[in-house]
């Protein structure tokens, strides 16, 4: 049997694969039905192979067919659901999509050997309908409040570079760009704080995903931080860095290299090393969340004088 997991990976979004795959695995066969209870006879049964005493082989069938038909669909549904988010308007299927499902009605009836009249393509068509139809966010909108957090150039002609953006309103969307050298382009990557280890090439297939979570499921993965991700002594070296929360006029030397998690990915983490006054906060990391974020506060303050100064000094000069 063909090994489909890195094909399922690579759908533009499970969602719209889980969607399909709810669909299939409870569709009735409209003209077989069991002639005792009058039951639709379930599509996955019909697909079994012989001799197979379970449905193994019946949703192996239903998984595969699943895969063809988002394979086929997703690039329409979701450049058409993308064109219509930036005004926030929700998506009905076009014409050329419905082709393709009733396509894919073609392909489930050379399989099962049983035409089943179009339900099967309406069903889906019904499902996929009911999973755009609803109002998009704005994503220009939504780009428009990420605000860059990170820069990495690279050295000499390779010009790698990688930036880092993050909402400035709370909701945990991440954007990664990275660029390998001059003249490639960039990747983007983005990710929710609320989804664990997920990565979505674009924020419409991120959004998709994030309209099956609850606010439940959302409070669930907020709960478990800040959370110190991980912690080790200084130990010996050669140029010893001042504690983080110390007054930078009488910091002590750090004791302790404590790494605070914000959020699943390790790539956001705060490093802080502690001096022997401040190392106690290694074990509440919400009071070492709150002391950094305060410490932060207060330098910002302390530099914002001399910040508007060259602001102004800035917009005195000719253009």
């Amino acid at each position: 049997m063909t090994d489909h997991t890195a094909r399922k990976a690579g759908l533009m979004t499970e969602t719209l694969y889980q969607a399909v795959l709810d669909c299939l695995m409870n569709h009735g066969m409209q003209h077989t039905e069991d002639t005792g209870s009058g039951e639709k006879y379930p599509l996955v049964d019909k697909l079994c192979a012989p001799g197979d005493d379970s449905i193994k082989t019946g949703k192996e069938e239903v998984e595969i067919l699943a895969e063809d038909i988002v394979d086929a669909i997703g690039p329409m549904v979701l450049a058409a659901h993308s064109a219509d988010a930036r005004n926030g308007e929700g998506v009905a299927l076009t014409d050329e999509v419905r082709e393709v499902l009733e396509d894919a009605q073609s392909y489930v009836d050379f399989h099962v050997k049983d035409p089943d009249d179009g339900h099967l393509a309406v069903a889906l068509s019904n499902r996929i309908d009911a999973l755009l139809a609803a109002p998009a966010p704005k994503a220009d909108a939504l780009l428009d409040r990420l605000e860059r957090v990170m820069d990495v150039h690279g050295h000499g002609a390779n010009g790698l570079a990688f930036y880092r953006y993050a909402d400035r309103d709370g909701f945990g969307v991440h954007l990664d760009a990275r660029r390998e050298s001059f003249g490639k382009p960039f990747v983007e990557s983005y990710w929710l704080d609320a989804l664990p280890n997920q990565r979505f090439p674009t924020l419409l297939a991120l959004q998709l995903a994030a309209e099956a979570l609850t606010d439940d499921q959302v409070a669930t993965e907020r709960a478990k931080y800040p959370q110190i991700r991980n912690s080790r002594p200084v130990g010996e070296r050669r140029h010893q860095n001042k504690c983080r929360l110390c007054p930078p006029e009488n910091a002590q030397p750090g004791a302790l290299i404590v790494y605070l998690a914000r959020n699943w990915n390790p790539v956001t983490d705060h490093r802080a090393e502690l001096c022997e006054r401040h190392r106690g906060l290694a074990d509440e990391p919400a009071a070492l969340d709150a002391a950094i974020k305060a410490e932060i506060a207060r330098r910002a303050a302390k530099a914002a004088p001399f910040l508007e100064s060259l602001r102004a000094a800035d917009a005195g000069l000719p253009s």
